[in-house]
């Protein structure tokens, strides 16, 4: 014994928990696209069930997304999410 206190055992990784809600598929684009989840895929917390949640879990302020689509159909802030969603979110876009 060293007197010094036992280093803490790794984690198993076989016993690691499962993701804490459904797995949706995110896109953010345009000047949104600092939001974006790495590889897009983004499993929401336990307490998140629809795309406010989703940016609220993102760190997306609502005010920045002007169009909201699930599956490719427009959606607003309060449509549900269920697993295997694809959601894109957009901000206001201008252009000539």
């Amino acid at each position: 014994m060293s007197g010094q206190p036992a280093k803490p055992e790794p984690a198993d990784p076989a016993a690691a928990p499962a993701p804490a809600g459904p797995v949706v598929t995110v896109r953010c684009l345009a000047s949104l696209a600092r939001y974006q989840p790495r590889n897009a895929v983004f499993s929401l917390p336990g307490d998140v069930r629809n795309v406010a949640g989703l940016m609220a879990a993102l760190n997306l302020p609502a005010s920045k997304v002007t169009t909201v689509l699930v599956n490719a159909a427009p959606a607003d802030p309060e449509t549900r999410l269920s697993p295997g969603d694809a959601v894109t979110l957009l901000p206001t876009l201008t252009g000539g």
